[in-house]
């Protein structure tokens, strides 16, 4: 837990999906012992990494970061659902992480929080938002809190600007301007994207 670039935290994350996942679907096969072993110690694990007041990050612990935040708090939510121990505060201090990185234009920063008299800002960050936005919207609304509604808007922005995912996808280095996103930000737009699709309306 020292303040360092430790990126073992999405490894945890997905472990804890995939194994829930498989335990909830009966496929854990042969390795049934091995995966309802794992699945507890990557909560723990999981709850151990949280920042002291909330959220995830992998590149510090000096700040949340928004889209390290949502895939950790789904895995343990869906944890959670199967019976494993994550202490409510966990959730609602990650529903307050969240909150406080949202700007009313639907931007999420990347790290960090807003104070309010910045909330509202000029939407000119929303392109380098767009692969996060869905994720967040529809991780507020798992945790009891965000709307529909701004999931609708979230997905809207993706469409919208989703030339700018395709281009920088085609592009080389990490984080560059103008929004400083990698290129691996389209396929992780994408997937959540997708998630947020399934929570609207059929009609939508």
């Amino acid at each position: 837990r020292k303040d360092a670039y430790d990126v073992r935290v999405w490894g945890h994350c997905f472990a804890l999906d995939l194994f829930c996942r498989l335990r909830a679907g009966k496929r854990m096969g042969e390795h049934k012992a091995d995966i309802e072993q794992w699945i507890p110690k990557l909560a723990k694990a999981l709850v151990k990494e949280e920042l002291s007041d909330g959220g995830w990050n992998y590149a510090s612990r000096r700040a949340p970061a928004s889209f390290v935040t949502c895939p950790v708090t789904q895995a343990l939510l869906l944890a959670r659902s199967q019976g494993e121990d994550v202490p409510d505060a966990v959730f609602e201090r990650a529903r307050e992480t969240l909150e406080d990185a949202r700007l009313n234009s639907g931007t999420f920063l990347y790290s960090g929080s807003a104070p309010d008299s910045k909330r509202n800002d000029d939407g000119k960050q929303l392109p380098g938002s767009v692969a996060r936005s869905a994720v967040c919207e529809t991780t507020l609304v798992l945790l009891g809190g965000g709307s529909r509604e701004a999931v609708h808007s979230a997905l809207d922005a993706f469409h919208a600007h989703w030339d700018w995912l395709e281009k920088r996808r085609k592009q080389n280095g990490t984080h560059v301007p103008p929004y400083m996103i990698a290129p691996y930000y389209f396929y992780y737009g994408h997937r959540y994207a997708a998630q947020a699709i399934q929570m609207l309306p059929e009609k939508d």
